[in-house]
């Protein structure tokens, strides 16, 4: 079985087995080299099979948003703008601090 090996499984459809590092295929995961199995399996599962999705979105986002725009926002900011938050809204603090102009009022 690959599982004891040096090795990641790739999605099934592609039927392949890719090295986490040179000659990974020959090399057995034992006790004395677990922790660096886990490190490569996770740098590949998270890094290296999510990169061309993760450049697609990059481009893609970035015709939406201007990376200069992008730039302004903290990671922690960008997530809750991109994720949203499940805090309630606050629609009286809305109010208080909305400014209505053209033809809007606090009633339409």
């Amino acid at each position: 079985s690959n599982r004891s090996q040096y090795t990641a499984e790739v999605p099934p459809e592609l039927r392949r087995t890719h090295s986490l590092v040179p000659g990974g295929a020959s090399l057995r995961v034992s006790a004395s080299n677990r922790s660096q199995y886990i490190l490569h399996l996770s740098h590949y599962r998270l890094n290296t099979q999510l990169r061309a999705a993760a450049d697609a979105f990059l481009r893609g986002f970035a015709q939406v948003v201007p990376r200069e725009w992008i730039r302004m926002f903290s990671v922690a900011e960008l997530q809750l703008v991109l994720g949203g938050s499940d805090a309630p809204l606050n629609v009286a603090d809305w109010r208080q601090h909305a400014t209505y102009s053209g033809h809007f009022l606090d009633t339409s």
